[in-house]
Parts: C-alpha cells; structure tokens; sequence
C-alpha cells in the first residue's frame, strides 16, 4: 500500500465517458482504490480537489474517505524547494516560476508521505525536472504521468506503485555503453 498524492487534473478528467483522459482518470483513480493505496489529502489539495472535481471524482473521493483510504497531512512549505525550482529556471521565464509554484504542494505532499504522485500534467513535472541536479531528497517521487503511456501508470498502481527508474522525478542519468574495438572503427 502506497500513499499517492493525486493532482486535480486527474479528479478533473475523471467521469463515465470513454474519452481517454476521462477514462484513463477514472481506470486509475479505480486502481489506487482497489490495490488498497492511500490518497494523501492536505489543505492546498483539497480547495484544489474542491475546485477541480468531477461528479464520479467527488464520489470516488467519498468512498475513500468512508474506506479510511485516505491520510490527512498538515501542510507545511517547503521555502528551499521552492528557492531551489525557482533558481533553476530563467529569471525572465516568470510564467513558469508561477507554474512551479503553484504545484510545488504536490512535491511537498509527496515527499513528506509516500513519495508517489499520479497527475497528467507533464508540463510541470518537465518543470520540476529542470531543478533536479539539485532536488535532494525530492529526486526519487515517483510520478505516475497519464499523459504519456496511460496503460502503464495504471499497471503501475495495480502492481503496488514500485519503485522504477522511468517514473522518477529525476531518473538516473544513461549509463554510457562501452563500444567495441569492432564498433570504434
């Protein structure tokens, strides 16, 4: 069991149509609940949550709550977190600094529970990658990213949110392969 901190685009998209976002929303909103995983939930989450909320999300997060499937975290920023996505962007890029801060919660929450994100929002987590060289502790969320292979960050969550290179929030840098004397020449 994991405790997974989910972005309101997905308790946005989430519904009953067979739209991919909505359903892929829904698919994984219905795996974190049957794998028994935890929603974390926590002041800036929840007016998001509040705000950005589908009719099948708004129940779904009921029944979460009435499974004790959810774990309430007292808020508290990050302030050299947020020193630190801020210092790795260009100083004249201020709509991404805003963009950074306005979800850096979601690495707060994460890092402070169970360090698993599940969002479809890959700009920000592009954003958030720019800071990694110096993200600390940060660097090993995993991040469960709709947008680009749904089927597997649905597999992901059903196989109970392991560990995995290719979901973190800074993944490993390529080991460079030796060649040959053959292959060098």
């Amino acid at each position: 069991m994991s405790d997974i901190v989910i972005d309101a685009d997905i308790m946005r998209s989430a519904g009953k149509t067979e739209h991919p976002h909505s359903s892929n929303a829904r698919k994984v909103l219905e795996a974190i609940r049957d794998a028994g995983h935890r929603m974390v939930q926590c002041a800036p989450l929840k007016v998001e949550h509040d705000i950005h909320h589908s009719r099948y999300s708004s129940l779904w997060r009921t029944n979460m709550i009435s499974r004790k499937q959810w774990i309430r975290w007292e808020y508290t920023q990050d302030a050299e977190l947020r020193v630190t996505l801020i210092a790795a962007l260009p100083e004249e890029a201020t709509g991404q600094q805003k963009a950074v801060l306005k979800d850096a919660h979601l690495l707060e929450a994460a890092a402070a529970t169970g360090k698993r994100i599940v969002s479809r929002d890959s700009t920000a987590r592009n954003l958030f990658r720019c800071a990694c060289p110096n993200l600390g502790h940060h660097r090993n969320i995993q991040w469960g990213d709709l947008t680009s292979v749904p089927a597997n960050v649905i597999q992901w969550v059903k196989d109970g949110c392991v560990e995995r290179d290719d979901f973190k929030l800074c993944p490993p840098p390529l080991k460079a392969v030796k060649k040959t004397a053959r292959e060098r020449s």
